[in-house]
């Protein structure tokens, strides 16, 4: 067994070095069953009072409801009608957690099996993949209920070699026609992030077995691929009650999630012309003047493939 002895004795100087109060103990559990009044509605009750909880603040249903009223108290900058002495309170602990992170984690990186850490505030996380009752007990001592401890799958240790794996083999997306973006771990989901281009599910199954993916794996994405469809074209004329050209800025975009994209065009000479649009569903907004006010009219536009739409959008007076 590994002796930790004097780790756990620089921890605890650093605690006390810290000089911030530990979160307070969570409130009793109290019924959220009150009715919603046109203050907040009954999800955004049950939502305030979660988070009362976790922060120890007073959490029963008539006081939470009571604060939605309460002049004194702002939903400012945390969503949740609090007292200033409770906002207060709720910067402290965050603060509490932030600082207390990399002390846990000195702690926690002795471990054999240590997979990481992050804050769910105001408490950290630390996550092991083996001894995690033990390692609960242990930080449970030392943290208090500022710490929580979890299972994982994954240790950082290996996380961190796949990582590296992946770095010096980037020029291997390149190949399969894909561009690696970064890659890193992500701890709170025990993962290898790989973060490519475009999603493309035929390169994330050519990843996952090139690099003999067990589960850690996960990948995210710019955006959506290049649209390899057909395309079309939009063309407007913009007139006036009386039929003459008028004066308004298109702008263009794409409804449909494969293609996000949008364009704008003036329409000074009273018409809007969108070349190569690809061929899905757009939506069109003119905005236009009248006397100093500012005024918007929107239209939809499936576009052919290898097609024109040619429409004529009246501004009204």
């Amino acid at each position: 067994m590994v002796t930790r002895r004097p780790t756990i004795l620089i921890v605890a100087v650093l605690l006390a070095a810290m000089a911030c109060n530990p979160a307070a103990p969570a409130s009793p559990p109290a019924s959220s069953a009150l009715e919603a009044s046109p203050a907040f509605s009954q999800a955004e009750l049950e939502s305030w009072i979660r988070f009362r909880r976790v922060y120890g603040l007073r959490a029963d249903a008539q006081f939470v409801a009571a604060m939605a009223e309460n002049p004194a108290a702002s939903r400012d900058p945390y969503h949740v009608p609090l007292l200033p002495d409770e906002v207060d309170a709720v910067a402290k602990a965050d603060t509490s957690a932030q600082t207390l992170l990399p002390i846990a984690v000195a702690y926690a990186d002795d471990f054999p099996g240590f997979a990481g850490a992050w804050l769910e505030l105001p408490r950290v996380v630390l996550a092991f993949t083996e001894n995690t009752d033990e390692r609960r007990g242990e930080a449970a001592g030392i943290f208090q209920d500022r710490v929580i401890v979890r299972g994982a799958r994954f240790s950082l240790d290996d996380l961190q070699a796949s990582v590296r794996a992946i770095q010096v083999d980037r020029a291997w997306f390149e190949t399969v026609g894909a561009h690696l973006v970064d890659v890193g771990v992500d701890p709170m989901h025990n993962a290898v992030n790989v973060h490519i281009r475009f999603p493309d599910a035929e390169t994330e199954e050519a990843a996952r077995n090139r690099y003999g993916d067990t589960g850690w794996m996960s990948f995210t994405y710019d955006g959506p691929p290049p649209w390899h469809g057909a395309f079309g074209s939009l063309d407007v004329a913009i007139v006036d009650p009386a039929g003459k050209p008028a004066v308004g800025d298109c702008v263009v975009g794409s409804v449909d999630p494969r293609v996000q994209e949008e364009r704008t065009s003036y329409g000074a000479a009273g018409r809007c012309t969108f070349e190569e649009l690809a061929s899905v569903t757009w939506s069109l907004r003119i905005d236009y003047d009248i006397d100093g006010e500012q005024h918007a009219v929107f239209r939809d536009y499936a576009i052919p493939a290898d097609g024109v739409i040619r429409d004529t959008v009246t501004l009204a007076p």
